[in-house]
């Protein structure tokens, strides 16, 4: 999708600037049409998908790749619709990532305001506990914790923060409605 497609390029904007963009941009178009061309043979694309990200798992923390993760996670929303092949994909990538594929569900529900997105945000159903509750919302915070990414940039580091306080709205409506403080 366009909108898709520019919500990458601006974010590569936000977090390269006017510095070697141009090598960036043509990267993704390059990686992008590849996709496109192997498109209509599912295993030639599967396997392109694949070997990229097997190449970025071998050169990267994991925290780098649970942001680059929870960024593919944005750009699939960019359009307003997320279909139930994008949510396949990215379960894919996140196994490919060696990334908990049950990252694919509370990153989409992180822009959510119903206590159902808040507790899929989470990880965690209605049903759960209280202390599975707040268990839940430990490892979320630990996960994503801005400072995890600080080496990474300024822009990755308030993208972490952004997520963190949207975990932490989650986690408020849920205390809210269970009386928890």
């Amino acid at each position: 999708m366009t909108s898709e497609v520019n919500s990458a390029k601006q974010f590569l904007y936000r977090n390269f600037g006017d510095r070697d963009i141009d090598a960036y941009i043509n990267y993704l178009e390059r990686f992008l049409g590849e996709l496109n061309q192997h498109a209509y043979n599912k295993d030639d694309w599967n396997n392109a998908l694949y070997q990229t990200c097997f190449q970025i798992r071998g050169n990267s923390t994991v925290n780098y790749r649970v942001q680059l993760f929870a960024y593919l996670c944005q750009l699939v929303q960019a359009d307003g619709h997320v279909t139930d092949s994008e949510v396949n994909v990215l379960t894919n990538i996140a196994y490919a990532l060696n990334i908990d594929p049950g990252l694919v569900d509370q990153l989409l529900h992180l822009s959510g305001d119903t206590l159902d997105d808040a507790y899929a945000v989470l990880g965690i159903t209605a049903d759960a506990t209280d202390d599975e509750v707040k268990k839940a919302y430990r490892k979320m915070v630990l996960q994503h914790h801005p400072d995890k990414v600080a080496s990474l940039g300024d822009d990755v580091k308030k993208a972490a923060e952004e997520k963190l306080r949207q975990i932490n709205d989650a986690k408020e409506r849920i205390y809210r409605v269970r009386g928890l403080s």
